[in-house]
């Protein structure tokens, strides 16, 4: 998940005041104050998803943090939407697959089971072979 868009709050000073503060608190937590009299004309822009508060000229041309915000608060619920999806799916296939294999091992046990009761009926069938009779007190060499 993308992170916490970070937003630039200008003031014209040293301290923000207690109104500003007030003000950056609901911007959430990744609120940088940067002094809007020290800020250079030209050069390099410090790295921001958003402005607030006195803005000077160099940065006007960036979103303002509620901009900021409203655009990470809309690409956080598609992307929570597209993880509930998968995980729906995902579950889905799991179930469908746990389905399938209890099906699987139901046919098996059907199977085991006819094959045992083939087995029993063939073996009931069997006749075992008559013991032959010893001739009564036979000696050979008597």
């Amino acid at each position: 998940m993308k992170r916490y868009p970070r937003i630039l709050y200008f003031i014209k000073g040293v301290m923000p005041s207690a109104e500003a503060q007030e003000v950056a608190e609901e911007f959430g937590p990744n609120v940088a104050f940067r002094n809007a009299n020290f800020v250079p004309s030209s050069g390099a822009l410090e790295a921001c998803d958003g402005v607030a508060g006195d803005v000077p000229e160099t940065y006007k041309n960036l979103p303002t943090a509620e901009e900021a915000i409203e655009k990470f608060e809309a690409e956080r619920k598609a992307t929570n939407e597209k993880n509930a999806k998968r995980d729906a799916e995902r579950k889905e296939q799991a179930e469908a697959a746990k389905a399938e294999a209890a099906k699987k091992a139901e046919e098996q046990a059907k199977a085991d089971a006819e094959k045992a009761a083939k087995a029993a009926e063939a073996n009931k069938n069997k006749t075992t072979p008559a013991k032959a009779n010893k001739p009564a007190d036979w000696k050979p060499n008597a």
